[in-house]
């Protein structure tokens, strides 16, 4: 739905408990992710893993992180852990890849198929942005409807997003959402790597 600008300052006065968020610059996740490196006599630094066949997933480093994806799945914390290395590898650079790419990178879940994953991902981003699913507080999956998210279009106009719409709000982060790796905060450190993996916009 599209407005202008002062129908959307008129609307916050008509809804002051409505809670106006701009889409840009948000972190929505960030995940510390700990790896097996199979071969770590060879393997002595983040540079030299250099395939996905060097490490295995291990855990988060936040278990409540960790359980708290189990909100979308048993197995969606090994999904997320292959989406971090594929990143790391610079074989995909947003979700819509790693949901498109099944064949080119032998995705963890590659059996399923595209339509189960982009599924498991919609779920996932609707409990990203309504809910606490990514903090390292125990989620219940409790939903906060209050939330409209916004941003300026290529018209100049008010583009915004509320739970009614939140089936365009998932589609356009599927397109749009932002993923990269902090160097600063990964490292390996004997068998072990960690990679931060972070989900933004």
């Amino acid at each position: 739905m599209n407005i202008t600008t002062q129908e959307l300052n008129d609307w916050k006065i008509k809804a002051p408990k409505a809670n106006f968020i701009h889409l840009k610059d948000i972190t929505f996740a960030e995940y510390n992710i700990v790896y097996y490196v199979r071969d770590f006599n060879s393997v002595k630094s983040l540079s030299d893993l250099t395939n996905i066949n060097t490490s295995s997933f291990i855990s988060f480093d936040s278990d409540v992180q960790y359980l708290n994806l189990i909100l979308i799945d048993s197995i969606f914390s090994s999904i997320i852990a292959d989406l971090g290395l594929n990143v790391f590898l610079k074989n995909v650079s947003s979700i819509k890849e790693y949901i498109t790419k099944e064949k080119e990178i032998k995705r963890f879940d590659s059996l399923c198929g595209e339509e189960p994953i982009k599924y498991k991902f919609f779920n996932f981003i609707h409990l990203l942005v309504y809910s606490n699913i990514a903090s390292e507080e125990v989620s219940n999956g409790n939903i906060d409807s209050s939330k409209i998210y916004y941003f300026k279009n290529k018209n100049n106009e008010i583009q915004y997003y509320s739970i009614y719409e939140q089936n365009e709000l998932q589609l356009y982060l599927i397109d749009n959402m932002k993923l990269e790796i902090d160097l600063k905060k990964s490292f390996i450190e004997e068998d072990e790597a960690t990679i931060c993996l972070r989900i933004f916009i």
